[in-house]
């Protein structure tokens, strides 16, 4: 009987020099294989990744520290369907946990933000300002957020731990996103207005398609990413969990590793 060779993302080989290599990742009991660009991955049928109880999240000072994942911008640009989801702790309101950004009116973010009352915003933008937003929850705890958006339409979703979800929906963003519209896409920050985030964000995700409230439910509840096209679990590293290695994050003036964790 032969057995496949374990590694985790961060000692398994390139995937450019190991076309057809099949491996185990141990670190999110799955089998991958290398196209000779990246690496593919599959759980259980290959449509759904169920990931443990995670160690580590990436902590942001608010000041100029993020998570650089241009690899993946692609799937923002012209984009007329995508999903996020992440789990985040705030420290104060106000920068961006998540943002691509070519100018102040194309890009997409999310951020919790203290203005005329503070409020959370999913921001959909091309050529105008637009988006959702909803009454940001209590600071200093672990929330999560899904963000979709479908062809103009778009719902937010915000779930703090242990508590219910707060649903909010649009039919006013654009119909599409510009061509540029993941330019600088980022973890911490939004660039173009120096958006930095204080705090810390665990378990990214991003769908090319609009998840339902089912699948936002399984992974608040069980971990769940349903055919997500790129994940970042931030488990001490910034390689990409779903993905590849094209996708992998780059961290940028210092982001640190955190024990805290939402589950």
């Amino acid at each position: 009987m032969s057995t496949l060779t374990s590694y985790t993302s961060g000692t398994r080989p390139a995937a450019s020099s190991n076309n057809g290599l099949c491996i185990f990742r141990s670190d999110t009991d799955a089998i991958e294989v290398s196209d000779g660009t990246s690496w593919q991955t599959y759980n259980s049928d290959g449509s759904s990744a169920t990931f443990p109880s995670n160690n580590y999240s990436v902590d942001f000072d608010g000041s100029n520290d993020y998570i650089d994942i241009t690899g993946a911008s692609g799937l923002f640009n012209s984009a007329t369907a995508f999903s996020i989801s992440l789990w985040y702790y705030a420290d104060a309101y106000g920068g961006a946990m998540f943002g691509s950004s070519a100018s102040s009116t194309n890009g997409v973010w999310l951020l919790p933000y203290s203005g005329s009352g503070t409020n959370f915003y999913f921001s959909v933008r091309n050529g105008g300002n637009t988006f959702i937003s909803t009454a940001s929850p209590a600071l200093n705890q672990w929330v999560h957020v899904a963000a979709t958006y479908n062809a103009g339409s778009g719902t937010l979703y915000l779930t703090p731990s242990g508590g219910s979800t707060t649903t909010t929906s649009s039919s006013s963003l654009p119909s599409s996103l510009s061509a540029t519209a993941g330019a600088n896409l980022s973890i911490g920050r939004q660039s173009v207005q120096n958006l930095y985030f204080n705090g810390k964000v665990d378990e990214v995700a991003i769908w090319n398609r609009e998840i339902n409230s089912t699948e936002v439910s399984n992974i608040i509840n069980n971990s769940e990413y349903s055919n997500a096209a790129a994940m970042w679990r931030l488990e001490n590293t910034a390689a990409a969990t779903i993905g590849g290695i094209g996708f992998d994050g780059t961290l940028t003036n210092g982001p640190t590793y955190s024990t805290s964790t939402p589950y």
